[in-house]
């Protein structure tokens, strides 16, 4: 009986591990994505998991909310953060802090 608990066990943090990986993957995406749309720089192309909690998704099924970080530029020198919430493996809400818009690119003729 306890090698059917072993296995049960086994098999649980295999599948969280494979959901986490992937959940990770669709918010480096969805981060670049984001970014891509508003032409913002994705710095270090990644996100990072800050908290992972039990809950449920719109349909109220049982789901891991997780939440992570990322940083983007305007100019890639100054760093903002982003923040991506995650229910499942559905992108619930990304948030950007306020950052300057990018500096526009002009075209300077020089007259002789």
């Amino acid at each position: 009986m306890s090698e059917i608990l072993v296995l049960i066990l086994f098999a649980m943090l295999g599948t969280y591990f494979w959901a986490s990986v992937k959940a990770k993957e669709i918010a480096t995406r969805a981060g670049a994505v984001i970014c891509q749309q508003k032409e913002l720089q994705f710095l270090d192309q990644t996100v990072e998991q800050r908290k992972v909690r039990p809950g449920l998704d719109s349909r109220n099924n049982p789901c891991w909310i997780r939440y992570y970080q990322f940083e983007f530029a305007t100019d890639g020198e100054l760093r903002y953060e982003g923040q991506m919430i995650l229910h499942g493996h559905r992108v619930y809400r990304i948030t950007l802090d306020p950052y300057p818009d990018p500096p526009m690119q002009t075209s300077h003729q020089i007259e002789h």
